[in-house]
């Protein structure tokens, strides 16, 4: 929805925060600027996402649930997800 020239406010996505400066626009095509910034990674969450990776391998060891459903389940790559 920007107009030539204008300035988004900050954008959060799955990626990371974003402003995006429309450069120009022709029908559904957009020329843009983009700037993205990536938070950082605490140590504490990196160790509560390999904890929960590690429940997920031992399920799937286990029998309890398979790799597929637990893709289709536990997965952020919406580009292996289905």
């Amino acid at each position: 929805r920007l107009k030539e020239g204008q300035i988004s406010p900050v954008i959060k996505s799955k990626f990371g925060l974003h402003i995006i400066m429309m450069i120009s626009r022709s029908g559904d095509e957009a020329i843009v600027r983009h700037i993205l910034r990536i938070p950082p990674i605490t140590d504490d969450e990196m160790k509560e996402a390999k904890s929960k990776l590690d429940t997920i391998r031992r399920d799937i060891k286990a029998g309890k649930i398979s790799f597929a459903e637990a893709v289709t389940k536990y997965s952020d790559d919406e580009g292996n997800k289905f």
